[in-house]
């Protein structure tokens, strides 16, 4: 089995900067959670031109602010347990003063994915897809209450160590999954005339 010229080009920028971050860029405040929710929409991206579908540019802005939230949120985490052993030594770049900052950050990349699925909703592409575009706006205030959620138990300190295994093992984020999937069928299968 061959891979495609793009995917192997993705595959190299994927290994390149993944050597990059653990070589130098994890200690960087900031920078590395930016790498990090690259490296979740470049897998998208990845996925996409692996199978030859086009990925819409909405998956992707959605994506990289909802994985830079995620990517804040474990950083977050870091700094409560530094603040927790009373700790003043650095980690990955962090102290322990730049837990409120980092958690304006993740809170604001959260919602910001919202407004991504918000703007998308009133896309002209949304029109073509789907036949209750409308009903799609019921995916708002599941994504606002998903992030105000991950955000309220990562602040106080119950959220695991990967955000990601979290929403994996989380049932109510398996019933909010399960929800927005409904909506998203629904909208697109059901006629209404």
């Amino acid at each position: 089995m061959s891979v495609g010229k793009g995917f192997a080009l993705i595959l190299l920028l994927y290994l390149v900067s993944n050597a990059l971050y653990t070589c130098w860029i994890k200690s960087v405040a900031i920078l590395d959670v930016v790498l990090l929710s690259l490296f979740y929409s470049l897998r998208i991206f990845a996925g996409g031109v692996a199978v030859d579908v086009e990925v819409s540019k909405w998956l992707l802005a959605f994506s990289l602010f909802f994985f830079l939230s995620l990517a804040f949120g474990k950083r977050y985490q870091e700094i409560v347990l530094l603040n927790a052993s009373k700790g003043t030594e650095h980690t990955r770049g962090y102290i322990p003063g730049d837990q409120s900052i980092i958690s304006i950050c993740g809170i604001s990349s959260g919602f910001v994915s919202v407004m991504v699925l918000v703007l998308y909703v009133n896309s002209p592409e949304v029109l073509r897809l789907y036949h209750i575009p409308d009903l799609l706006w019921l995916l708002a205030p599941l994504g606002i209450y998903w992030v105000a959620r991950f955000w309220m138990l990562t602040a106080r300190g119950l959220m695991h160590d990967d955000p990601v295994f979290f929403a994996l093992k989380d049932r109510l984020s398996w019933g909010i999954g399960i929800a927005a999937l409904i909506i998203l069928t629904i909208a697109h299968f059901v006629w209404i005339k």
